[in-house]
């Protein structure tokens, strides 16, 4: 569910739950990226990915928008199911990696765009109200 905090949080989340990594590549020649208002955030069309902001991508806030973790032996049954049902309407992100991991996103502009290890994210997570109310 990417409707708190977006897909970077709902990663993060996935993640953390668990505790396996993921390698995660956004990339807007596939298959363009669309959500929200095309104009404002420069998604929806190639010839808008100049101003394309991958913060509004990664941490805007919105329904509709879903993350799936498959097992590699259902992978392309999946795949085949969401083309019948939905056409182009559907990305490939990325796959789940070893237990205990990172959360990697790149661009092809940007190989590190995200690198946090579940062990960091986890700590960060758990300990952010005290680690606030101490301020």
């Amino acid at each position: 569910d990417c409707a708190e905090g977006g897909l970077a949080v709902a990663l993060a989340e996935c993640c953390i739950s668990g505790d396996r990594g993921a390698e995660i590549r956004l990339d807007l020649g596939s298959r363009e990226f669309s959500y929200g208002d095309a104009s404002r955030t420069g998604v929806g069309s190639r010839e808008n990915t100049a101003s394309f902001r991958w913060d509004s991508l990664l941490f805007a806030e919105g329904g509709a928008r879903i993350l799936v973790s498959v097992a590699p032996d259902r992978a392309e049954a999946w795949e085949a199911y969401l083309t019948e049902q939905l056409g182009e309407h559907w990305q490939k992100l990325g796959v789940v990696t070893k237990t205990g991991g990172s959360l990697r996103v790149s661009t092809a502009s940007n190989p590190d765009l995200i690198n946090a290890t579940i062990e960091v994210m986890t700590e960060r997570w758990l300990n952010a109200i005290e680690r606030r109310l101490s301020l």
